[in-house]
């Protein structure tokens, strides 16, 4: 069988030290990392693999210009640095049609980004 999954799939998100930090530049014109701080149910939703995609209010920073497809991501259990995951963009959407927790933190009628990441 061959294995036809894009190469950024395995690709390391380290330096080559070993350290987070950037990707190497054979993985993508965008190398740099995107932090993505989250509330604790919605961190180990993603953790648990239960969760895939998360909406951030549309503008400056959260555009589709700035979370690109295969952009690596960090995901936090809030600022804190114990808790993280690594993920990748692999498709992103402007919708006026967010999840409910988005309504209620930012109120109704803003657009917003939902970012898909495995």
């Amino acid at each position: 069988m061959i294995d036809d999954r894009p190469n950024w799939i395995s690709a390391p998100l380290c330096d080559q030290g070993g350290r987070p930090g950037r990707v190497p530049k054979s993985h993508g014109a965008d190398r740099s990392l995107t932090f993505i701080p989250l509330m604790a149910v919605h961190f180990d939703a993603f953790k648990a693999g239960a969760k895939s995609r998360e909406f951030r209010p549309l503008g400056p920073r959260w555009n589709l210009n700035t979370c690109t497809i295969g952009r690596a991501v960090i995901l936090s259990r809030g600022y804190g640095k114990q808790s993280r995951i690594t993920k990748r963009i692999v498709a992103t959407e402007v919708t006026n049609a967010p999840a409910p927790e988005f309504v209620k933190i930012y109120g109704e009628g803003k657009l917003c980004l939902a970012i898909e990441l495995v």
